[in-house]
């Protein structure tokens, strides 16, 4: 696994080492200059397969990475974390309301994007 801005963000080097510990369906890997885990010569993260199999993580599987740069420490987050974290799709497909043209009223509970001339939004009225 490779993030090059997240671990520059960490100040993370090749052979960095590291504690790799587990919270819930999480993993947290933080600085340890006496851990037992490193990152790659490379400054990969490699995730050891007892870790792998015990998280049902392969290769590949897409994961949120998150930084915690004041304790040197990063969060991965598998996609179990992410369904239960995330609405029910089929709630916010029934929810949802017609796209407003600009000036119209808002409904109660919606939300308004305003473009700039960057093509950037702004969320407006969300609840």
């Amino acid at each position: 696994m490779a993030n090059q801005p997240l671990l520059a963000l960490l100040r993370w080097v090749p052979q960095e080492r590291l504690d790799i510990r587990l919270h819930g369906a999480s993993l947290v890997l933080q600085r340890n200059p006496r851990g037992v885990f490193a990152l790659s010569r490379r400054g990969l993260i490699q995730i050891p397969l007892t870790v792998r199999r015990w998280w049902s993580f392969e290769t590949g599987d897409p994961v949120l990475l998150v930084a915690v740069p004041e304790r040197a420490a990063m969060v991965i987050h598998s996609l179990v974390v992410l369904d239960k974290a995330l609405p029910d799709p089929r709630q916010v497909v029934v929810a949802s309301r017609p796209f407003e043209a600009e000036g119209a009223v808002p409904v109660a509970g919606s939300a308004r994007v305003h473009p700039d001339g960057a093509g950037n939004g702004a969320l407006e009225g969300g609840s």
